[in-house]
């Protein structure tokens, strides 16, 4: 089971987004880079925001990173939502 983590434009989240659909239907439809991975043994641990501009993603990956490992819920990769690229 390969744990990730997905954060998106925070932005976006709370204007536009229809609920992280776009994120998952990636996961689900094992497309984008979510190719290579097996959807089956993919486990969604959190979806969040990137913290708002400007450049806050950088603080936010470690707070998270932080947060997985003190609630025994670490992931074993982060992805960045197309939102923010």
């Amino acid at each position: 089971m390969v744990s990730i983590g997905i954060i998106a434009c925070e932005k976006m989240m709370d204007k536009i987004c229809p609920g992280c659909l776009k994120c998952f239907k990636a996961v689900w439809e094992g497309a984008g880079m979510f190719t290579e991975y097996d959807p089956a043994e993919l486990n969604i641990t959190y979806i969040t925001s990137c913290g708002g501009c400007p450049g806050f993603i950088v603080n936010k990956v470690g707070m998270m990173r932080g947060y997985g490992k003190f609630y025994e819920r670490d992931v074993d990769v982060i992805h960045i939502g197309t939102c923010i690229q």
